[in-house]
Parts: structure tokens; sequence; C-alpha cells
């Protein structure tokens, strides 16, 4: 990833304006807004933290991008600076070997996920498996208390009930090796 210093840096540099200072003025402006924008696009940078960088907050960098399509889309003078920042950085900045490491990157992950959900598609079946089993314990469970008259009644809960459900509790844990 390219560090933001170094494209803060390039943009004073071209445009021959300190963009961390505080004013309105357009060049100001103009190159802070080319700033959030490159910025945005080269790196993985939050709107807050491309802020913080040069004194502002995440609403300022949104205006600001906004700001800069649109001086774009009808100033030519604006592109050009916009498109000599890009240049500047595209010639000092070795993209290709980047590229290459994120291709290369891009693929190990590619390859990590995949195992990562395989693993999970897995632990889904045997959960699956477990919740049959637990449903078919249920079952027995219920039919059992149905069969000793358990389940119409439930105000009779004494120490036979406690012990008989003891007991079918054991025999599920032994059904399930718990």
């Amino acid at each position: 990833m390219i560090d933001i210093d170094y494209i803060r840096s390039i943009v004073e540099e071209i445009t021959k304006q300190d963009i961390g200072r505080i004013c309105r003025e357009h060049e100001v402006v103009l190159a802070r807004n080319i700033y959030f924008h490159v910025v945005k696009a080269r790196t993985g940078l939050s709107y807050a933290e491309i802020g913080r960088s040069v004194g502002k907050d995440h609403a300022s960098v949104i205006h600001g991008i906004k700001r800069i399509n649109e001086w774009m889309s009808y100033d030519k003078t604006v592109s050009s600076l916009y498109d000599s920042v890009i240049d500047a950085l595209n010639e000092d900045y070795d993209y290709n070997l980047n590229l290459n490491k994120d291709k290369a990157w891009f693929v190990l992950e590619t390859c990590r996920l995949r195992a990562m959900n395989a693993e999970f598609v897995k632990r889904n079946l045997q959960l699956r498996e477990y919740i049959g089993t637990l449903e078919t314990i249920i079952s027995k469970r219920t039919d059992y208390l149905k069969e000793a008259g358990y389940v119409e009644k439930k105000q009779r809960a004494g120490t036979g009930y406690k012990d008989k459900v003891r007991q079918q509790i054991q025999l599920e844990r032994a059904e399930l090796g718990i």
C-alpha cells in the first residue's frame, strides 16, 4: 500500500500548496480535494483517517471528493492538475512490483478463504447431524414423558419425576457419547 505522507508530498509539490493549512482559498481547497481523492483511491484508509492527516473530519473528505469529481467533469485545468499528480505517483512508485505482490497476496488469501469455507461447510454438516440427534432425543423424551403421564400434569413434578428425567438424560448422554 502506498504511503499517505508520500501522496501528500507529491500533491503539495505539484500544486505548490500546503494542504494542511487552515484556509478556504480555492487553490488550497483544490489541492486538498485532489489529495482526498487520490488517497481514497490508492489506499484502504477510511474517510476519518484521511481527514485526520490534514486536520479535517470525515465529512470534509466526502465533500471534497464529490467536489473534485464535479470540477474535473467541466474544468480541464483541474483535470490536468489531477492527472499530473497521478502521473507523478506512477512514475516515482513502482506499481508493477506492488501489483505482483498484490496478486500473489490475493491468490494466497483466496486459497485461505476457500479452505476456511470448506471447514465451515464440514462443521455445518456436523452440527446439522448433531441437531438431528438432539431432535430425536427430544422426541423420545417427549414420548417418554407422555407415557409416564408427566406432560399433562406439570404441577406433579415430585422426586419420582426428577429421577426419571435424570435417568433419561443419562441414557441420552450415553447415546451421544458425552
